[in-house]
């Protein structure tokens, strides 16, 4: 549906990135996550946010980000983190995409 690549470009568009970036801001706040986004190194932010939260509130978070189990369930050369900021940036930016597209 939407790659990497695509993802990339997606986001360099001014009003994409800054509706995935209340779409991200939305998703936190539901799940009480004290954190405000500002619009430079998304994934900086997003690694820096999860990082600390109890395992309890992290899955909370991506069960409102609604990613499945299986996409932050990795072993990789990446942190877990770092890999899990992507999957939660490229969630929340295919939300703001199916919603462009079909709404």
């Amino acid at each position: 549906m939407l790659d990497i690549q695509q993802l990339q470009e997606a986001l360099s568009l001014p009003d994409f990135r800054e509706l995935t970036l209340q779409q991200l801001q939305k998703d936190f706040d539901r799940a009480q996550v004290d954190v405000q986004f500002g619009p430079i190194d998304l994934l900086f932010q997003i690694e820096a946010a999860i990082q600390n939260l109890p395992q309890i509130q992290l899955q909370q978070l991506l069960y409102l980000i609604d990613v499945p189990e299986i996409d932050w369930n990795f072993q990789s050369e990446q942190s877990y983190h770092q890999k899990l900021a992507e999957v939660i940036l490229h969630r929340e930016a295919l939300k703001v995409y199916l919603r462009r597209k079909f709404v």
